[in-house]
């Protein structure tokens, strides 16, 4: 998985590139989501973007809390006269807690009128399986950062090996797995 400094320097760079001047940005409460925040933060800061932070507890049953104190700093910047174009929300989050918050989300007004950019672990077919989460999804424009891996013929044989097997391409990190087992595999061949 890339550092933290490589994520947190290239979800910056989108959220500056599509012009937001107004971020919420909703982070798990973990080491990996803390550090990308802070990089992010620091980076949009530094460039003149307004930036509230709302730190989430994990593997909680339930986030309205969390989609409604975004939901109020949104109506906040929007009654401060922020265009709602320039107004973003960042999800540094996965899994069952993003489908919680986007299901919440989805059914709020100033949440569902703005941009939505995430992290590479939104990049899960599992959040797409869901019709309300996945429509979500589509309304914001769900923008994330993912790293492009190496086109390698051990990649291709991996993806195509995968999608052939379970139907479907391998969900996020699959890739570094992979990696790591074929790293395991010649180590111990190496060693006997």
């Amino acid at each position: 998985q890339p550092g933290d400094q490589f994520e947190g320097s290239a979800l910056a760079q989108t959220i500056l590139g599509f012009g937001e001047k107004y971020v919420v940005y909703i982070y798990r409460g973990d080491t990996s989501e803390i550090g990308t925040y802070n990089i992010t933060s620091s980076i949009l800061k530094q460039h003149g973007v307004n930036v509230v932070g709302i730190e989430y507890t994990p593997a909680q049953s339930d986030y309205s809390n969390i989609v409604a104190s975004a939901s109020s700093d949104v109506a906040s910047y929007i009654s401060s006269g922020a265009p709602r174009s320039q107004i973003a929300v960042v999800l540094g989050g996965y899994g069952t807690e993003a489908a919680n918050m986007f299901t919440h989300a989805s059914s709020d007004q100033y949440l569902s009128s703005v941009r939505w950019f995430g992290i590479e672990a939104l990049n899960d077919n599992s959040l797409l399986s869901d019709a309300q989460v996945a429509s979500f999804m589509a309304k914001v424009n769900l923008t994330i950062t993912a790293p492009q891996p190496s086109i390698s013929p051990q990649g291709i044989n991996f993806a195509e090996a995968y999608a052939a097997a379970y139907g479907s391409p391998p969900e996020p990190y699959s890739n570094y797995a992979y990696d790591n087992a074929w790293i395991a595999m010649l180590s111990i061949l190496v060693a006997g």
